[in-house]
């Protein structure tokens, strides 16, 4: 048994992230979701690419966002996939 505590912010939105997250663990079969750092949240590895690399694209971010969202009806990862936009990278 793991705990975590969320208190960024109202007790009612403390609340609503502390539920967001119970989902998240139970979809990823009662286990931390990937990425996720005890009492930091989701955090991305450090690059050790080339620090001239450019950011990614909004494409790229929402491509990687979107299969994360838990709770979706049937159909509906697929409209939120469809509705990322290609385009230039962000922010500029």
């Amino acid at each position: 048994m793991q705990t975590e505590t969320f208190g960024a912010g109202s007790d009612d939105q403390d609340l609503a992230r502390a539920e967001g997250f119970r989902r998240m663990v139970e979809a990823a079969g009662h286990q931390w979701p990937d990425g996720w750092v005890k009492g930091e949240g989701f955090v991305r590895p450090r690059s050790t690419d080339d620090p001239m690399r450019p950011p990614p694209t909004l494409a790229e971010i929402g491509e990687e966002y979107v299969p994360q969202v838990v709770d979706l009806s049937p159909g509906q990862r697929k409209r939120y996939l469809a509705q990322v936009p290609p385009g230039p990278t962000w922010p500029r």
